[in-house]
């Protein structure tokens, strides 16, 4: 803060002279960032100045000036001098930009995208202004139409809550269970689906050694299916593709699929009749 007191606004026309050399394509770079640098740092002051009016709980001070100053640096790379406003005028945009687009993307523990947090915003706002008007909690159907958007959209953005509970928040009537105990887990499969996965994928393996070296590569294509033996599975293939890999035409490969499918399912019927007399 003591640094920034020593920097000084500038005249217009230092503004001028500055924004000159920056927008001039035989300015050499070093000259061009020195230029850029003395714009930005005489404009420090307005940054911190704003800051304040946006400063929150979730973004610390220090963080929202340095956005808004990426956010004035911007502005000083496009300042164009000609138009005939003052540097901070035309930068503001830019600043305040920056700032609430931190405030978006750092506030809450769950980010929406930046056009869709800053209308959940403005809903907010909204529903607020709407309230003190009519003397009563407005409606989904009141917001939408303040907001210029369908129902379902505006009920959306006002049932989304960026702020997430804690797993270990405890919840039932007598408060013995955690949330965390009775939410499902789907990011790792349950055992006994694991064990029927991992015995289809030693059968599919059993079938496929039946088949000759061109039926496999056309099948496990055309299927995803890993020839390396391994167990992540692979983008199915067309037709064609598989034709263009192995050098041969696309009906070729339909005939070899073909083939492969029948000496797979004559393999099958031979085992199931086996199982049968056992």
């Amino acid at each position: 803060m003591e640094e920034i007191s020593r920097w000084e606004p500038l005249s217009s026309e230092a503004e001028r002279e500055l924004g000159r050399l920056i927008q001039d394509p035989s300015t050499s770079e070093p000259v061009r960032d020195d230029a850029v640098e003395q714009l930005v740092r005489h404009n420090l002051r307005f940054v911190v100045g704003y800051a304040k009016k946006f400063h929150s709980s979730e973004v610390s001070f220090l963080d929202l000036i340095n956005e808004g100053n990426i956010g004035l640096m911007q502005a000083a790379r496009r300042f164009d001098p000609d138009r005939g406003v003052r540097f901070i005028t035309y930068a503001v945009w830019w600043v305040r930009q920056a700032m609430s687009h931190a405030l978006i993307e750092q506030s809450g523990a769950l980010r929406l995208p930046h056009k869709q947090a800053a209308l959940q915003a403005r809903i907010a706002k909204i529903k607020e202004e709407l309230q003190q008007e009519l003397g009563r909690e407005p409606t989904v159907e009141d917001i939408a139409k303040a907001a210029g958007i369908g129902v379902q959209e505006a009920n959306k953005l006002l049932s989304f809550n960026r702020n997430a509970e804690s797993l270990s928040q405890s919840i039932g009537d007598e408060q013995d269970r955690t949330l965390e105990e009775v939410l499902e887990q789907t990011t790792v499969a349950a055992a006994d689906e694991e064990l029927l996965r991992r015995s289809s994928i030693e059968q599919i393996r059993a079938l496929l050694k039946n088949l000759n070296k061109k039926e496999r590569a056309v099948i496990c294509r055309r299927f995803g299916i890993p020839e390396d033996g391994s167990d992540d599975e692979t983008e199915p293939r067309t037709l064609q593709e598989i034709g263009e890999e192995l050098a041969i035409s696309r009906e070729r490969v339909r005939q070899i699929e073909a083939q492969a499918l029948q000496k797979i399912r004559r393999t099958m019927k031979l085992k199931t009749l086996g199982a049968s007399l056992n």
